[in-house]
């Protein structure tokens, strides 16, 4: 279902249309991609991540979307033919379409914008200086699905600050998880510095308040203080309903 419709179809020009997606699953991940119906797949260029534009495009063939996540991607129509047809959905599309498009007639006017080499991003996304500052352990506590969360032994408490950090401060967190979660901080965002010791992969790019994590993979982030000025256990680990929190 995409916009409130079971499978639509949308008649496009065939030139490159911007596409900002939107996983609004409470649950359930995707991974998206573009063939047409002759079996080819379409690059999906993406340009922005949750937060705003990269610093450059990134080109996918398929692309993992997790709840809450958003991604601005280019999909240019021209490679298909007059009244061929192209879906984009999970797994082989061609199988699981959940979208799908028609390519119409050429455009009716030339397409004159070049492909950017480059795009502007915030300043914020300079590179990190040093490992972040000393860290904070939060150790690792079990529960079972219906149990109430805490925090350091404690119930959530929206109204109590656990950690504190400098305004203007940036630090680097890392992030591990029990299950499959897409992790998420609240008013802040954040850049994924490297996934199980290696680099990010190629979806990871931008500013971020979203990361799929899988069980035992670590995540190494790095928050943006400067939005919020104060990390606290509301920022990261609010009870979410994906969870039975």
């Amino acid at each position: 279902m995409v916009n409130g419709a079971p499978w639509p179809v949308h008649e496009v020009e065939a030139v490159r249309h911007r596409l900002r997606l939107l996983n609004a699953s409470n649950a359930r991940h995707y991974r998206l991609e573009a063939v047409t119906d002759d079996g080819r797949r379409l690059g999906l260029v993406q340009i922005g991540a949750d937060q705003g534009l990269l610093a450059a495009p990134v080109t996918h063939t398929s692309l993992p979307v997790a709840p809450s996540e958003r991604y601005d991607v280019i999909i240019d129509f021209g490679a298909c033919r007059p009244a061929a047809g192209c879906a984009c959905g999970t797994g082989s599309a061609a199988d699981a379409p959940a979208r799908s498009w028609r390519s119409g007639s050429p455009a009716r006017r030339p397409t004159t914008a070049p492909s950017p080499g480059a795009l502007r991003g915030p300043a914020h996304l300079a590179a990190l200086a040093g490992d972040g500052g000393p860290g904070v352990h939060l150790p690792r506590r079990p529960y079972r699905a219906g149990a109430r969360l805490v925090h350091r032994g404690q119930p959530f408490d929206p109204a109590r600050t656990d950690v504190r950090t400098r305004l203007g401060a940036v630090e680097v967190w890392r992030l591990r998880a029990d299950a499959h979660h897409p992790v998420h901080l609240h008013q802040t965002g954040f850049r994924v510095l490297s996934r199980d010791g290696g680099p990010p992969l190629p979806y990871d790019a931008g500013l971020k308040d979203t990361v799929s994590l899988r069980p035992g993979r670590r995540r190494r982030s790095s928050p943006a203080s400067t939005v919020t000025g104060a990390a606290s256990s509301s920022t990261a680990t609010m009870p979410s309903t994906r969870t039975w929190g």
